[in-house]
């Protein structure tokens, strides 16, 4: 599965990027869980741009990422959800609809 990330924000001059999950499996094929490719870049209003700022920026938004995963989980409190054959129902957060 594939995601892509943008902002419309105008916190932002841009935000753009991707998501890749990718399903690892035991060595007799049973789903043991998924791993996360994230490639994204940034340029927000009023915050530095210096190599330790981007680097304290993005150990900030991947620590969420596992703390949010880890509560989800949690919350969820079944079987693991496997990627076999189709793709488990999911939230799709941060999208405006048209009305």
């Amino acid at each position: 599965m594939r995601s892509d990330i943008w902002s419309p924000s105008k916190d932002f001059y841009w935000m753009a990027g991707q998501d890749v999950f990718v399903p690892f499996e035991t060595h007799d094929g049973a789903f043991a869980g998924l791993g996360l490719a994230r490639v994204y870049g940034f340029d927000m209003d009023g915050v530095p741009d210096g190599e330790s700022n981007i680097r304290e920026a993005l150990r900030g938004s991947l620590g969420n990422l596992k703390r949010n995963a880890q509560k989800l989980f949690a919350e969820y409190g079944g079987a693991p959800r496997t990627l076999r054959d189709k793709l488990p129902e999911f939230i799709v957060r941060g999208v405006k609809t048209e009305k």
